[in-house]
This record gives structure tokens, C-alpha cells and sequence, in this order.
């Protein structure tokens, strides 16, 4: 089953101290919270270096590509890649403890946080623009071009001596983009989004063949000559002959059971009530339709075999009927006209394509009488189907030569209600997509938007205006591209980031 993959243009995690010695006594603040002064910085950013390795591993280890930490602490995996939704949360989900201080976000203290404050402020007078916060600072990956020209460094230096101030540790896991780019950049993300409303829906991906179903044979039993067949490619529909012995007509009924036993005057049983049926169908009257052979059904099988030209003896002989459950498509003459009448004479499908599928038993759970589905024909056309039957019995799946079993299938089928919407192809391999999940009316956004934060979870950069800002959402499913999320003030409109 094919299951949704999200293309991701890169995958750029940015972990970044803003590492400013002070003076005093004050504390120096990491990922983990604040380290008492005095502690070598060196020996601090050895300690990180080693969480972040590990870090990488572990989603390395968990099918996520991500080279080891560079010198300046950044971890990254650039270029195109393709990366599962499910995946990467799971990644994160297991892997976020080695994160320095856990993946825990950054403790202050009070006189950190005024130092903290008055860093960003003398940011903003010297160009960036860095939002305050009342716990700690959030600096954007992607600083504006500070407005007197002199150069980040120098400002941020300038900023560090002015405040002495404690370092901030910013971690931000960015979907999409290309990296880091030369020169200055905006603090706006290249592109955005709205966050829209809609129903989400994950489909999953399987095989299956297009036809008009398993070819039936019918054998001749009146120990006569085949006088007459129909030709391959014919219907045959109810009342008419499917072949001629003797030049008395084998006619067609429907039903599920066959005709098993003569049935004639004193007989019971639901056989007998089938043939009613058929009778009453074909127009026939004056006999009630229940499991008893009476004389007034006896009376119209009379009727019924004058019409046909036989002889009226009132009773229906094996060998004189032949049922199905509807009208038949002539698939193959199985013998020739002359033949004796006494083995295989040809073989029927139904005449309504429908397609087939063999469902791995570890998929059962995507597929039950009136689920809708979509079939992609080998021309690249989709038609709707929806799913008619679901088999109960497992079968061994078939292998070649001495190959080990590989698991087990159920059959099930998919009907397909615009049967000229098939075009001429009677019989093709298709691919069924099968609903495996879906939201109705949820809130969702492209997969590009998500950031995954260091403490765990997701984050989407709402954007307002000309400034932005990170706000923690819930995931929930991925389908299509698109994922849904939930989040204080996420509202249909919301704009957020998105990598171009």
C-alpha cells in the first residue's frame, strides 16, 4: 500500500548559543538551563557537541538522514529528499532526549531574563530585529538586514559587552529550504501558506485486475449431441439457451444453487422455489412462489417448455437448465458442434467488469462492504469503484518454485458502477487506492510548515504582518502533503511559513 509521502526540499536543524561570558558571577545559560560560572566554556561545547552527535545518530538509526554536528554546532541534511511524516515524528519522538538538557527548553533566571531583555533591546537599536519575550528570547534563523550596515558579529559583540548578557539557546528544526545562504537575509520565511479547513484523506495503494471475474464451466449431462453454440464474446441472458442438445435448447436461469435433482410434482425445497422465481420472471402465472412443486407449478413449467418448443411433461430434468447469478459473457467454447454432450462445452464470466483483489490479511482492516475506492487504469484514467465483497477466507499466497510462503490474502472485490468508463479494456492490472484513514473538517497545513521543536512536538511560524512568530501545535494525520494540526489561535486563514 502505497502509503502518502511528503516531499520535503531539505532539512536544515539549526542549533545555535549565542554564548556571551559575563562578569559577576552570573550564570551562563545552555540548552539545558544555567551553568554555574566558572565552568570552562570549552569543555561546555565539547559536552553539546557529543549530545548533538549522538542526536544525529539516533535519528540516523531511526531511517531519518542527518549528518554529525559541524564545527559550528549546526546539524543538517541539505539537497531533495523524501521523508515520511510518520517517520520523522517517531525520530523525534525517540531521539529528542539526547538533546542537550534533554530536549528540554532553556531555564533562566530572573536577572538572566533583564540581561536577556536588554540584549534584545540593544539588538533592535542596532539594527536586527529580535522579539522580547517574557521568558528568554527567540532570535529568527533568518536575521533582517540590520539598517546601519555594520556587521552581525560586530553587532551582536557590541550587545554582549553593553549586558554582559548569559547565553540563549535557540533550536529551531526547520522542513524545507536549501541551507544557509550568504549575505543578509529577511526574517521572513521565502514563502507562506493559510492554514485551510478540509477533509483529510490517507489512502493506501494496492493491486489488484480488472476483469469480468473467474470464467465458469459448464458441463453437458443429457448424453446428447451439441448442436448449437454460442459465440465467444455473446451475452446470454435469462430464458435463452446457452447451448442446444439435440436441438432441444439448454436454457439459462438465475440462481445461486443448481440443478442438482429432477424437480417435478411432490417435491420441496428452496431449488423449487428458485425455479418459481424464474417462472414468474419469464411472466408465467396462476402458482404461488414457495419451496413446493404443486400442480399449478407443474401446469406452468408445461407452459413454459411449449414456449420453448420441448415436449410438456410438466418436471425440469438435470441436464436441462443451467443457472447463474445473471446474465453471462461467452469467454471460451470448451467443445464443437457434433461433440457428445457429456463433458465440458464452454466457459462463462459475468458480464459486468469488476476488479479484484488479493489483500494482504494485514490489511483487512482498510476494507469492508461499501468503503468507496479508486481504480487507476493503465492508461492513467481513475474511475470510482466502491467494495461489494470481502472474503473471510485466507488464502496462502503463491509463490515461485521452492520459495518460502509469504503471507496470506483475502479476496476482495471492487465494483465498478460506470462500466464505460472502462473503455474497451476487458481484462489489466490497476492499481486500487483504499481509504485507510480520514479527518473530516480539520484544520490542516502543507507538511513543509512543521517545525519540530527541541522540547518536543511541533511548531508552525505564524506569520502577521511583517514580523513572526513559533506557536506549538498538535499533529495529527498526514496525508496528501498536507498534515492537520490544532493550536491556540490556529483558525482557518492563519498564515505560516512554508520553505519555497
Amino acid at each position: 500500500m502505497r502509503r502518502t509521502r511528503s516531499a520535503l526540499a531539505g532539512m536544515v536543524l539549526v542549533l545555535a548559543l549565542a554564548g556571551c561570558g559575563g562578569g559577576g558571577g552570573a550564570g551562563v545559560a545552555t540548552a539545558g538551563g544555567a551553568q554555574p560560572s566558572g565552568q570552562p566554556a570549552p569543555a561546555a561545547s565539547a559536552d553539546r557537541t557529543e549530545q548533538l552527535r549522538q542526536f544525529a545518530a539516533c535519528m540516523r538509526e531511526h531511517g531519518i538522514e542527518m549528518a554529525d554536528p559541524g564545527p559550528d554546532g549546526r546539524l543538517s541534511m541539505s539537497g531533495t529528499t523524501t521523508v515520511d511524516g510518520e517517520k520523522l515524528k517517531a525520530a523525534n519522538e525517540a531521539c529528542r532526549s539526547l538533546l542537550p538538557g534533554g530536549g528540554a527548553p532553556p531555564k533562566f533566571s530572573p536577572e538572566q531574563v533583564e540581561q536577556l531583555r536588554a540584549f534584545a533591546q540593544c539588538l533592535r537599536e542596532q539594527g536586527p530585529v529580535v522579539p522580547a519575550r517574557r521568558r528568554g528570547m527567540t532570535i529568527g534563523s533568518r536575521p533582517r538586514r540590520h539598517r546601519r550596515g555594520r556587521a552581525l558579529p560586530l553587532v551582536v559583540a557590541s550587545c554582549v559587552a553593553a549586558t554582559a548578557t548569559a547565553g540563549a539557546a535557540i533550536a529551531v528544526v526547520a522542513f524545507g529550504g536549501t541551507g544557509t545562504r550568504d549575505g543578509p537575509r529577511s526574517n521572513l520565511p521565502p514563502a507562506t501558506a493559510e492554514v485551510t479547513r478540509m477533509t483529510l484523506t490517507e489512502t493506501e495503494t494496492v493491486d489488484g485486475t480488472l476483469g469480468y471475474g473467474e470464467p465458469v464451466t459448464v458441463t453437458a449431462r443429457l448424453g446428447s449431441t451439441i448442436t448449437w453454440l454460442p459465440a465467444v464474446g455473446s451475452t446470454v441472458a435469462r430464458g435463452k439457451p446457452l447451448y442446444r442438445a439435440d436441438e432441444h435448447p439448454v436454457v439459462l436461469l438465475y440462481g445461486s444453487l443448481p440443478l442438482y435433482r429432477r424437480l417435478a410434482a411432490g417435491v420441496t425445497g428452496d431449488d423449487v422455489r428458485q425455479l418459481e422465481q424464474n417462472l414468474a420472471a419469464g411472466g408465467y402465472q396462476g402458482f404461488a412462489v414457495d419451496r413446493e412443486f404443486n400442480a399449478d407449478t407443474a401446469a406452468a413449467v408445461r407452459r413454459w417448455q411449449a414456449d420453448l418448443g420441448l415436449a410438456g411433461t410438466g418436471q425440469v430434468d438435470l441436464g436441462s437448465v443451467v443457472y447463474a447469478t445473471g446474465p453471462v459473457r461467452i469467454t471460451e467454447q470448451r467443445a464443437q458442434v457434433g461433440d457428445p454432450a457429456t463433458g465440458p462445452v464452454l466457459s462463462y464470466t459475468g458480464t459486468t467488469r469488476t476488479v479484484s483483489v488479493a489483500l494482504d490479511v494485514g490489511k483487512q482492516q482498510l476494507v469492508r462492504v461499501g468503503v468507496p475506492a479508486t481504480v487507476t487504469l493503465p492508461d492513467g484514467r481513475t474511475v470510482p469503484g466502491t467494495v461489494t465483497e470481502v472474503g473471510t477466507v485466507a488464502h496462502q499466497k503463491p509463490t515461485a518454485g521452492n520459495a518460502p510462503a509469504d503471507g496470506a490474502t483475502i479476496d476482495v472485490t471492487v465494483s465498478i458502477a460506470d462500466q464505460a468508463a472502462l473503455g474497451t479494456f476487458d481484462r489489466a492490472p490497476v492499481h486500487v487506492d483504499l481509504v485507510a484513514d480520514q479527518r473530516k473538517d480539520v484544520l490542516t497545513v502543507p507538511v513543509g510548515a512543521l517545525l519540530a521543536l527541541t522540547e518536543g512536538g511541533y511548531g508552525l511560524q505564524v506569520v502577521e504582518g511583517g514580523t513572526t512568530r513559533i506557536v506549538a501545535v498538535r499533529v495529527g494525520l498526514f496525508a496528501g502533503g498536507r498534515v492537520e494540526v490544532s493550536g491556540a489561535g490556529i483558525t482557518p486563514g492563519t498564515v505560516v511559513g512554508v520553505p519555497k
